[in-house]
């Protein structure tokens, strides 16, 4: 049965509101939390650029048996494809030991044939690369993308000690706590589930199952350890008719493993950006004092006394209720149009904050605020000249609890 899934690429903007674009295809993918203000940052404005090291087996180098070779560089061709349409290629250098792949940057560290750990049975794992060749001491890269596990467990049949599936946890997580021992303390390992096996190899799904919750369970601990950590969902995004064989996906698959990571990417990047600017101490602006004049003695007129108005205070805001303009539109390729949201507020003169828009999901729509005030958001939102035909995505605006939502069509 086909896996359905929703990708939700979401930031939350000062605690007030968020905009949000959803493809309209399932169940919700992990990591959705953050703060920026959209309106202050812009790809314009980050100089900041990443090292990213893309870490794992041959769903990481991109291999697609029915492609001849690793020309199309699995889910790194879709993600860097989309860093360099939105503006962030300049953000991202990618590094590892390999290029291959199509795209800005094909350097990456997946490895055919690699597991989790090294044996003499078994040469090729992500623990001898980050122990013996040193591929993290060489490369220190910032951001980690780790996703591994899949030939442990399509392996049990080899018998090899090293790969035995009772052992497959404590050997994650003994990779975990080395990586973190190379990683400086600022550097974030985002730790990705495995896709489930096709074929010959489902009678496994079960210990894919598994070793996915142990992986969430592990981040969790490791988080609570205070270590810069996050699980993703791969295994949510992949369906099951999107294999190329057993352990493979085919390009649909690694497309939307790219639109997941694009989104996993752009919002830590803005976490990051957004925190630095938090963290910069404003420079006071110069006082000025008029020169000393001599005073002018005169003798006071009596004045009636002045009473003060009332304080009116309003520290919440709560938003009551936040409705779209239209349920649904349809837009013409590379064409946009304006969707305006009302929203109520306990104090209706309390102007909304600021607001972010994300552009990265299946249709390529992008959603832009172009005004902002106490009762209205007028949003513009635009289809990319390459979304296919009936394209579905939807734009949603939330206010605190409340949202909002447009289906978003293209012609």
């Amino acid at each position: 049965m086909k896996n359905q899934f929703k990708k939700a690429i979401s930031l939350t903007i000062a605690g007030a509101l968020t905009l949000s674009v959803f493809s309209a295809i399932g169940n919700v993918a992990t990591f959705t939390k953050t703060t920026a203000k959209a309106n202050e940052i812009v790809s314009e404005d980050i100089q900041t650029i990443y090292k990213v090291m893309p870490l794992g087996d041959s769903i990481t180098a991109g291999w697609c048996p029915s492609e001849t070779e690793l020309a199309y560089g699995g889910y790194r061709t879709y993600l860097t494809k989309a860093l360099e349409e939105n503006g962030y290629s300049k953000n991202f250098d990618f590094v590892g030991k390999w290029q291959t792949g199509k795209g800005y940057d094909t350097d990456n560290n997946g490895t055919n044939g690699a597991c989790i750990a090294y044996d003499q049975a078994w040469a090729n794992s992500i623990l001898t690369d980050v122990v013996d060749e040193k591929i993290l001491d060489t490369y220190t890269p910032d951001i980690v993308l780790l996703q591994i596990g899949t030939n442990d467990i399509n392996s049990q049949s080899n018998r090899i000690d090293a790969l035995k599936i009772d052992t497959i946890n404590d050997r994650l997580e003994n990779l975990i706590d080395v990586i973190f021992s190379k990683l400086n303390e600022n550097s974030m390992l985002f730790l990705a589930s495995i896709p489930n096996m096709q074929g010959e190899s489902s009678k496994y799904n079960e210990d894919v199952k598994n070793y996915n919750e142990f992986i969430r369970e592990v981040v969790d601990n490791k988080i609570e350890e205070g270590k810069r950590i996050t699980f993703v969902d791969v295994n949510a995004v992949v369906a099951d008719d999107q294999f190329d064989d057993a352990l493979h996906p085919n390009q649909s698959g690694y497309e939307s493993m790219g639109e997941l990571w694009y989104g996993i990417l752009t919002d830590y990047m803005m976490q990051e950006e957004q925190k630095k600017r938090e963290e910069t101490p404003q420079t006071p602006a110069p006082t000025y004092e008029p020169a000393t004049t001599p005073a002018i003695t005169s003798t006071p007129t009596p004045q009636p006394a002045k009473t003060a108005a009332p304080v009116v205070t309003n520290p919440t805001n709560k938003c009551q209720s936040v409705t779209a303009s239209k349920k649904k539109v349809t837009i013409k390729k590379n064409k946009s149009k304006k969707i305006t949201f009302k929203i109520t507020n306990t104090n209706a003169s309390e102007k909304t904050t600021d607001v972010l828009s994300v552009s990265s999901n299946k249709a390529f729509v992008t959603a832009k605020i172009l005004k902002s005030e106490a009762t209205t958001v007028t949003v513009k939102v635009k289809v990319s000249k390459k979304a296919k035909k009936k394209a579905k995505a939807n734009v949603t605006l939330k206010v605190g609890e409340k949202s909002a939502t447009t289906k978003v069509i293209c012609a």
